[in-house]
């Protein structure tokens, strides 16, 4: 997507495997006055909680596994047809600690016909940072950005698409939710422990 001018009003797909969900956007490259926007066709959403088949060793079950890759056929299904260079898919904070990951990301990458990137927590925060700035009103100050996913939290501060400082957290709500909130009662004592 670097030189949009190659692609343009051609499809291309973006792929999110979080810890909690994993997303498919399908967008149209479109050129308005000389400059490039996405137009979005289609999104589908599948809730996998990947974050909460891991086990005390950090290994995911074999359900949770299987469910994943069910996903994953059905996205690669549906870009079975698009270039390489039109698709773009990244994992999260569960593919990073994983111990397991690769079985997930070898027989994934064989459903979607699409490599797996498993990006690092600096680089998950630049690109909800970024996303962030590319929806929000125009700020002149700083701004601060929270996203909550299934495993960990990034924390950005950042000015004009420039990130000053960042964080990830080995907390997410999916985790967090599996510790504390394990037995379904959202009671005083789950939440001070919580806390």
């Amino acid at each position: 997507m670097n030189d949009s001018s190659k692609i343009p009003d051609q499809l291309v797909a973006g792929i999110d495997l979080g810890s909690n969900s994993f997303k498919l956007m399908i967008a149209r490259v479109k050129n308005h006055a000389g400059s490039f926007h996405l137009q979005e066709i289609d999104t589908i959403r599948s809730t996998i909680r990947l974050a909460n088949g891991l086990d005390k060793d950090n290994k995911l079950d074999d359900e949770t596994i299987n469910k994943a890759l069910n996903t994953l056929m059905r996205f690669g299904d549906r870009i079975q047809n698009f270039p390489k260079k039109n698709v773009c898919v990244i994992a999260t904070n569960t593919f990073r600690i994983a111990k397991n990951a690769k079985f997930l990301i070898e027989e994934g990458e064989k459903l979607l016909g699409f490599p797996i990137n498993v990006i690092s927590g600096e680089d998950e925060a630049r690109l909800v940072f970024t996303g962030a700035e590319h929806v929000s009103p125009i700020c002149e100050d700083n701004r601060f950005v929270i996203d909550i996913g299934g495993s960990s939290t990034e924390l950005i501060v950042g000015k004009n698409n420039k990130i000053k400082t960042y964080d990830s957290l080995q907390l997410g709500c999916v985790t967090t939710n599996k510790v504390f909130f394990n037995d379904g009662k959202f009671n005083q004592q789950n939440f001070e422990f919580a806390i």
